[in-house]
């Protein structure tokens, strides 16, 4: 998930417009667990990404929303219902909307800008069909995972030049009404999965160049941690729900992430 540091401040009741966009790469690191934490599988890729941002300043206070996008296949490893070990690739999509807020501030002559923000996210995950070491099939798995966040952090100037800047940034946030939608390639009814919520953070540095008044050169990286609680049991059907061949369920799940993006930014 991508954060650009926000414009500088401009001078009271000045309005500021502001459009960022640029290209970024995601080293993705997911693990599901058993209820005994021993691991399941694992993901493991890296995942290249796009991303926008739309912002505006007035005076102190600073909004906007941003928009960012992951694609990519990553190595899966792990292991079927029976415990055989497979490993296959997954084709993975993430999309991130959020909205936020934040207001330029000062401690110590130290510049501060604490935000909040509302995340929306959706992340597909085609696990392909893969063959055994001793020739038996393994069916594919889509998995379309939704949810909400809840952001709360704060930046941190910690250089100011004449053409630069960079800053810390740290960010809490809560996982809200995570929900997953299963569908089977070997003719199960899709099952929908509500999930445990957990919460995560981020921490980064990023930074800006300024190339001339209006455009500037910006990079960030950054870290993130998050998790997703065990799902309670839904019964698996198939023939549209006429049959219940059994019950699906989804393991607690962490995820880590590195992320680098390089972009150029606007303003008018």
């Amino acid at each position: 998930m991508v954060s650009i540091v926000a414009a500088p401040a401009v001078a009271a009741g000045e309005a500021d417009l502001r459009i960022d966009l640029g290209v970024a790469l995601r080293h993705f690191d997911y693990r599901e667990f058993s209820t005994s934490d021993r691991l399941l599988d694992r993901e493991r890729g890296i995942i290249p990404g796009v991303f926008f941002e739309l912002s505006s300043v007035r005076g102190r206070l600073r909004g906007g929303v941003s928009l960012a996008r992951f694609s990519g296949e990553v190595d899966y490893t792990g292991q079927t219902n029976l415990g055989l070990p497979v490993s296959t690739v997954t084709a993975e999509r993430m999309v991130t909307l959020r909205p936020w807020l934040g207001w330029d501030s000062e401690y110590g002559g130290t510049a501060l800008q604490p935000y909040v923000g509302l995340g929306a996210h959706r992340w597909e995950r085609d696990i392909r069909p893969t063959v055994l070491a001793n020739g038996t099939p393994v069916s594919g798995l889509f998995e379309v995972y939704a949810w909400q966040t809840l952001d709360a952090g704060v930046k941190l100037r910690v250089l100011a030049g004449e053409r630069s800047e960079g800053w810390f940034h740290a960010t809490v946030f809560r996982v809200l009404d995570p929900q997953l939608r299963l569908r089977f390639s070997s003719g199960q009814d899709e099952a929908r999965l509500y999930l445990g919520e957990r919460s995560g953070f981020r921490l980064g540095v990023l930074g800006h160049y300024a190339l001339d008044k209006r455009l500037r050169l910006q990079w960030d990286i950054g870290v993130e941690k998050w998790a997703f609680g065990r799902s309670a049991p839904v019964p698996l059907t198939t023939g549209n729900g006429s049959i219940t061949v059994g019950t699906v369920t989804e393991p607690r799940s962490e995820t880590r992430s590195i992320d680098l993006a390089l972009g150029l930014a606007t303003s008018f």
